[in-house]
């Protein structure tokens, strides 16, 4: 999966922790977007966990049990098996510098 763009929506809480939320799109067609959380781990972002975003404005404005509009998929997002070895989907996320500044900026306002 690679990371055509990138942006960051703000702040969520994640369990009990505040993560910057970033919506990516992909190239990917199973996943053509999906949420990837990163949390302040000693004054780096670090991701947390990637979501497939399958929401439909349409059906998903309200509490709608039809299906799951979002689906955990961390681990096959973390890593990409390829002839070049394992590629970290964190970096990639991160590889825009405005990206990377937007991340740690919303998370340095958690602190």
């Amino acid at each position: 999966m690679n990371v055509r763009s990138a942006r960051v929506r703000g702040i969520v809480r994640r369990g009990e922790e505040p993560c910057a939320e970033v919506e990516v799109e992909t190239d990917s067609e199973s996943a053509p977007v999906v949420l990837a959380y990163f949390a302040n781990e000693g004054g780096v972002a670090v991701l947390r966990s990637v979501l497939r975003n399958d929401a439909d404005r349409e059906t998903d404005w309200f509490d709608n049990n039809l299906h799951q509009a979002f689906k955990d998929m961390t681990s096959s997002a973390l890593y990409s098996d390829d002839e070049t070895g394992r590629n970290s989907f964190q970096e990639s996320v991160l590889a825009d510098e405005h990206i990377r500044r937007d991340v740690e900026a919303v998370l340095a306002d958690t602190l």
